[in-house]
């Protein structure tokens, strides 16, 4: 995000015109992401791969949810 923090999240399906559902599942992330879980799914609309490797798409019908953990600092003693 805009601070540095991150999500961190593993993705699982098919690319093809066929098949493009994708689902995720959250596992953890930085800063205020830390601890986070939770899963979302959706599907492609276009994939573009560019020449130095990345990969660019529209992404369609997104729906999940995250749970963002309380951080170590904010902790109850």
């Amino acid at each position: 995000d805009e601070r540095g923090d991150q999500l961190f999240s593993e993705l699982k399906g098919e690319g093809t015109a066929a098949k493009n559902r994708i689902t995720g599942s959250i596992f953890g992330g930085t800063g205020r992401y830390a601890g986070a879980t939770g899963s979302y799914e959706f599907s492609w609309h276009f994939v573009i791969e560019a020449e130095d490797g990345s990969i660019k798409g529209r992404a369609v019908e997104l729906h999940g949810r995250v749970r963002v953990g309380q951080p170590a600092g904010d902790l109850p003693k």
